[in-house]
């Protein structure tokens, strides 16, 4: 399962770049670049939401949900099928949280307790030490 979600963040990503680059080709080629992707990488679906200037550009399912027994009819992928992206959420969120950086809003080497003032480890002093920037390195120690 983790294998095809990162083919398939793999292959978004690479869309939204291609996206950005040539706007008059996307729309012919990327269907075909898509499905040519799903059939070499064996991925049953995808959705994809490609937004460019605050505006939804292609919104787009692909495929179907799960891989179902034979004979059994499988529900199809839509704009709005929700996916499960595990560990992918790290990504997200520390790109979340870097932006917020860039932005001035959030410093990465301030103490965590200066966001999250009810954040504690086993340890009071190690829980005032810690800042975001350890939590993004996977660096603590903790569990998930």
């Amino acid at each position: 399962m983790r294998k095809w979600m990162w083919v398939g963040w793999l292959v978004l990503s690479t869309l939204v770049e291609v996206a950005g680059q040539q706007p008059g080709f996307i729309r012919d080629s990327l269907e075909t670049y898509i499905l040519k992707g799903m059939a070499d990488w064996q991925i049953p679906g995808l959705a994809l939401t490609i937004v460019k200037d605050g505006q939804v550009v292609i919104q787009k399912g692909y495929g179907v949900q799960q891989v179902e027994e034979p004979g059994a009819t499988p529900a199809k992928v839509d704009a709005h099928t929700l996916f499960l992206i595990a560990s992918n959420t790290k990504l997200f969120t520390a790109t979340a949280l870097a932006k917020l950086h860039e932005e001035k809003k959030l410093d990465l080497d301030k103490p965590l307790t200066q966001y999250l003032p009810d954040f504690a480890l086993y340890d009071p002093a190690a829980s005032r030490l810690v800042t975001i920037r350890d939590l993004l390195s996977h660096r603590l120690g903790t569990s998930s």
